[in-house]
């Protein structure tokens, strides 16, 4: 009888702690899977733009820092975008000239950007926000931005 308690009590330790494994990878997954779905998302905006400028168009009179926006409005109306992306967590996206890092986190000046705006960086988690810059790269990252609520996730134009 105490064989059989002791037993059933390995087996709900072991379920317990699978279990657990296995909510700890699936929340890891699906952190990995927003943050790819971001990165994708600012790369299709980021080579829209390129094309666009490509064709002879100055980003500079679609991209306004102080006002928003005409580029995303632009850029789909004339065929270099067939949907504006709508990042994790809902809102826009927007551009903005931020001081990126670059290479081993020195800062190259300011760049423009397309970034998640107020209401979207409140969705992106700390965990989230850790997995892009993780990844160490010079087109893409999150920052805290203590004018917001949450993380913003930037990635550059151009």
């Amino acid at each position: 009888m105490f064989s059989f308690a002791l037993v059933s009590l390995v087996c709900v330790a072991l379920m317990i702690t699978v279990l657990n494994i296995a909510m700890q990878a699936y929340v890891h997954q699906s952190t990995l899977a927003q943050a790819n779905g971001l990165v994708a998302q600012g790369a299709q905006i980021a080579m829209a733009v390129r094309i666009f400028k490509s064709d002879g168009h100055l980003l500079e009179e679609y991209a306004s820092f102080d006002r928003p926006s005409r580029l995303f409005s632009a850029l789909q109306e004339q065929g270099y975008l067939k949907t504006i992306p709508v990042p994790y967590g809902g809102g826009d996206y927007e551009v903005m000239a931020l001081d990126v890092g670059g290479r081993y986190g020195v800062p190259r000046g300011p760049s423009t950007v397309v970034a998640t705006n107020a209401e979207a960086s409140a969705s992106l988690t700390d965990k989230l926000c850790k997995e892009f810059n993780r990844r160490h790269s010079d087109r893409f990252g999150c920052l805290k931005d203590p004018s917001r609520t949450g993380n913003l996730f930037w990635y550059l134009l151009g």
